[in-house]
């Protein structure tokens, strides 16, 4: 876009041609680049992986998200590893939000009186929340680890923070 301006000089009228600068990048990480970053990432550590959370515009009143058994946006295979991953993607702001949301989800029984979150991780699965931000123009993701405890309880294994 082009902007002409306008400068007086000595009674004297001029018009000039200015090109109107770019605006900087926001360093916003928004909902549309949260979870293609995570494929991103799990195919980078060699995961084949597929995303399960999906729109429901049927829902009442405006449509709803829904995630596989509530929690997880993401499910990766490791073949060499043999592992399975769960990844519930967020931003960095709402780690802890997820991590209270999966908790509740540990507590819930459902009527038949088996709990998804658990079954997942007596499976051998592995569960994390990862949580994404932008500092200086750069992806940075903050993984937690979920695990259960021999008796039963619902713990946070591990914290890791790439760039």
């Amino acid at each position: 876009m082009v902007k002409f301006i306008v400068k007086k000089i000595e009674n004297k009228t001029t018009s000039k041609k200015v090109a109107k600068k770019p605006k900087p990048k926001t360093a916003k990480l928004g909902r549309k680049g949260i979870t293609p970053a995570t494929l991103a990432q799990l195919v980078g550590e060699g995961y084949s992986c597929q995303k399960v959370e999906y729109w429901n515009s049927f829902a009442k009143p405006f449509g709803k998200r829904v995630d596989f058994f509530n929690c997880i946006d993401v499910i990766g295979c490791h073949g060499i590893k043999r592992e399975t991953i769960g990844v519930q993607s967020t931003s960095r702001t709402a780690v802890s939000a997820r991590l209270k949301k999966i908790r509740e989800l540990f507590q819930y029984r459902v009527k038949d009186h088996t709990n998804r979150v658990e079954d997942w991780l007596r499976a051998g699965n592995k569960l994390e929340v990862w949580g994404w931000d932008k500092s200086a123009n750069r992806r940075r993701v903050l993984k937690v680890r979920l695990a259960l405890t021999v008796s039963g309880e619902l713990i946070e294994k591990e914290r890791v923070e790439l760039t």
